[in-house]
């Protein structure tokens, strides 16, 4: 009989949580057997589905609706209320069902944290159900791996974090800032994957001189772009061109913004199968971020062997040691990204195609999907066994 993994934790319909979690279901699913449980918004449409190689995931707002008579009143009329813009279930959590739902909601996570051999948390340090879902596996006597999302700030932690049993994260930089203040837990480093590596590796390497620029992801202020098309604006000149991919609460402000610069422009958002085209016409990608885990549009970067002007964010400074791609620029420093945009732009045909091939040759050997895929299956078997020594050493 195959060991039982749960995998658990805020997926919903868009996002690089969705993808990453569906990656890491179609990696484990041939040798565990994997459930899914999302404890936030998920609907049919999640990107989760684009990878997850079959497996369906449930969410804690359906079996609540299924299973609780006494909460579908409230929730219909909640549904109607709103017009039916979402799937019924979304609307359990009520108003009218608020004193309700707390404690059968521990109910359904205790029933499903007891089935399971081993529960896998996908989520931000604090989110909303990760200290019910840690401290209900630590009394179940469940091995628990929490893969960490986002930026991990220097602050001061919940103890309940000290219960878990195994930590996964995107960076040593993440790692230390967790890792400091919490001795004990053991941890792996995994960084991401392209989840359209066959299609960006065939991508030919960058060569020619640098006039195309691209930035892809959400239009929201952790991204810096208002300062960023103001530098772009006073570096460049009109046969350069900035590219800016993505939809967010920003978009209206930053076109206004690009209204008299003819050489930035916002194309909006795409759907994920159009990103390798995007990185055929542009030359090199710019992440002007305050704050990101990763972030995974880095690596599709990396794998098709384009440049990267970036910020030291994430893990990037990790991801591009050793590959001459050393253009690092400070957030809130205009004279810095002048700088390192001219340093670019001064570089010839042969410098341009061999940090390209650099760049890709180490996402093959550290980011690709065979690498990452194996990283997971040895984190899960590693908890596994951990859990067996501990409990072979008490008995």
């Amino acid at each position: 009989m195959k060991t039982k993994v749960l995998i658990i934790g805020p997926i919903e319909d868009h996002g690089g949580r969705e993808l990453e979690a569906g990656f890491i279901v179609s990696v484990l699913k041939d040798d565990f057997d994997v459930s899914v449980l999302s404890t936030g918004n998920m609907s049919p449409k999640s990107q989760f589905y684009e990878i997850s190689d079959g497996i369906r995931m449930k969410s804690l707002k359906q079996r609540l609706f299924k299973k609780y008579k006494l909460l579908r009143p409230a929730t219909i009329l909640s549904y109607l209320r709103n017009r039916r813009k979402e799937p019924l279930y979304f609307y359990v959590n009520n108003k009218f069902n608020l004193r309700l739902i707390k404690s059968r909601e521990k109910n359904i996570l205790k029933e499903t944290i007891e089935k399971n051999d081993l529960i896998f948390v996908i989520a931000h340090l604090q989110t909303l159900r990760t200290k019910e879902i840690i401290e209900l596996s630590e009394k179940l006597g469940k091995p628990l791996i929490f893969r960490t999302t986002g930026k991990i700030l220097k602050q001061k932690f919940p103890s309940y974090l000290q219960k878990v049993t195994h930590f996964i994260h995107h960076s040593y930089h993440n790692a230390r800032s967790l890792h400091e203040k919490i001795n004990e837990p053991k941890y792996h480093i995994i960084d991401q994957t392209s989840f359209l590596e066959n299609e960006l590796l065939k991508i030919p390497l960058a060569s020619k001189r640098v006039t195309n620029f691209g930035v892809i992801g959400r239009l929201s202020p952790e991204k810096n772009l208002e300062n960023l098309i103001l530098y772009f604006k006073e570096s460049s000149d009109l046969s350069d061109t900035l590219f800016l991919i993505g939809e967010g609460e920003l978009r209206l402000k930053l076109e206004n913004i690009c209204a008299g610069i003819p050489n930035v422009r916002i194309l909006g958002s795409i759907a994920s199968t159009e990103i390798p085209e995007i990185f055929r016409e542009i030359d090199c990608l710019i992440l002007a971020s305050y704050s990101e885990a990763g972030p995974l549009v880095g690596v599709e970067a990396m794998a098709s062997g384009r440049l990267l002007l970036s910020t030291r964010v994430g893990a990037m400074e990790e991801r591009l040691r050793g590959t001459g791609n050393d253009f690092w620029f400070e957030a809130d420093s205009k004279a810095s990204f002048v700088k390192q945009f001219k340093r670019i732009k001064e570089l010839n045909s042969e410098e341009i195609s061999e940090i390209a091939a650099n760049n890709r040759n180490v996402y093959l050997k550290k980011y690709s999907h065979k690498e990452i895929a194996e990283s997971y299956k040895n984190a899960v078997n590693f908890a596994l066994n951990d859990n067996k020594s501990r409990n072979n050493s008490y008995s």
